[in-house]
């Protein structure tokens, strides 16, 4: 399985940053907007989250703008060519947002975000049988004012992982599907936080599932990495290379085999901010260098898959000293993580990538959004073996 968590407009990641004391998402500043903000765009859509089934057969979703509110949309490869593929609104939201993809079939594949109405966020969750997608009833902690799921897991049909957080306090959000219902699951927060929260969740069975995000401490926020053993949630020791009073966070995991998993995001310093890439041998967490385009003053990897040990995309955005915002792609080649071009949108100020989904070392997709300084529009690229190359998708 392949996925991404991505980070849209109007995201509750930005209001966890500046809650931990820190900037705003790479995602906020592309967009144009400020923590916790929903920016004005006149038209236009974004993508999240993405994920494989085949090479004829991938899953894209996000948002669409829709007069005056922000609506789900799911998008779908066939080998040919991208189709938005109808996804249900949600009865009393005025805004809905889908962020994670993870598909198990051809008739079975799950998307998860959150809706919301008025000062309230609720958790979503939707499926598709093979002909349709539906919403799928989803639990909110009680006395929550917010609850977010940002990454999915079908480990089978019968076996699903969602992952978030929840306001007003702040902690950690894990929901499991068990063939009949969705149920939160109880999972830790570090002693002494402020607040956690989770960003990405994958799997390699039943009782080995990796869940990833960050914590806050006072001016600092540190990497959080939690794991099920298929009885419990626990917190595993992860590296947070900036130290006391910066930011290191983990926005997505992948685990292609029990001793192997990446997890990626950045590292804030209070001027500078670089890519953050982990990697689990099967003992620990331990960071391994990965490289900012040169000349750059932020750089976030927000999604991660693998297809071998030798075969793995990392990708985000990257903003330049002069304030432009572009796409990032990163290689794992087995040894050590490489920048592998690709392109923006002709006349776009601010593009990033959200999701990656590598099917074979010859094809992976990518999926985000480009601003213009009006209207938001879907990114989607192509990696053939060679390069990325930009694919005409619904917007």
């Amino acid at each position: 399985m392949t996925h991404g968590r991505g980070a849209a407009l109007a995201l509750a990641a930005s209001a966890a940053i500046a809650v931990a004391g820190a900037v705003a998402t790479p995602a906020a500043r592309a967009s144009g907007a400020t923590a916790g903000s929903t920016p004005a765009v006149t038209s236009g859509g974004g993508l999240n989250g993405i994920d494989a089934v085949s090479a004829s057969d991938v899953w894209a979703v996000g948002f669409a703008y829709a007069g005056s509110t922000y609506v789900p949309m799911a998008q779908r490869w066939n080998g040919k060519a991208w189709k938005v593929v109808a996804t249900p609104g949600v009865s009393g939201a005025a805004d809905a947002y889908l962020y994670g993809v993870d598909a198990d079939s051809a008739s079975d594949a799950w998307a998860v975000g959150y809706s919301s109405a008025g000062s309230t966020s609720n958790t979503l969750v939707d499926h598709w049988n093979g002909k349709t997608w539906q919403v799928v009833p989803s639990p909110n902690p009680s006395g929550a004012t917010g609850a977010y799921l940002y990454a999915v897991h079908a480990i089978s049909a019968t076996n699903v992982w969602a992952v978030g957080y929840q306001q007003p306090s702040f902690s950690t959000l894990a929901e499991h599907w068990n063939g009949k219902a969705w149920k939160i699951v109880p999972s830790p927060d570090p002693a002494g936080a402020s607040g956690s929260w989770l960003y990405g969740v994958d799997a390699t069975s039943a009782s080995n599932v990796w869940a990833v995000g960050y914590w806050s401490q006072g001016l600092t926020t540190s990497t959080l990495a939690e794991r099920w053993n298929g009885h419990a949630w626990s917190i595993v020791a992860s590296p947070s290379p900036g130290g006391s009073g910066t930011v290191t966070a983990l926005q997505a995991v992948r685990s292609p085999s029990p001793g192997n998993a990446w997890a990626v995001g950045y590292l804030y310093n209070g001027s500078l901010t670089a890519p953050v890439t982990e990697h689990w041998g099967g003992h620990a967490w331990k960071a391994v260098s990965s490289p900012a385009p040169s000349g750059s003053t932020a750089t976030s990897l927000v999604a991660v898959d693998a297809d071998a040990a030798t075969d793995a995309w990392a990708v985000g955005d990257s903003t330049s000293a002069g304030g432009v915002t572009g796409t990032v792609a990163e290689h794992w080649n087995g040894t050590a993580w490489r920048l592998a071009a690709s392109p923006n949108p002709a006349g776009s100020s601010d593009t990033s990538l959200t999701g990656v989904a590598a099917v074979s070392a010859s094809d992976a997709w990518a999926v985000g959004y480009s601003w213009n300084g009006a209207v938001t529009s879907t990114v989607t690229e192509h990696w053939k073996g060679k390069k990325w190359v930009l694919v005409t998708a619904p917007s």
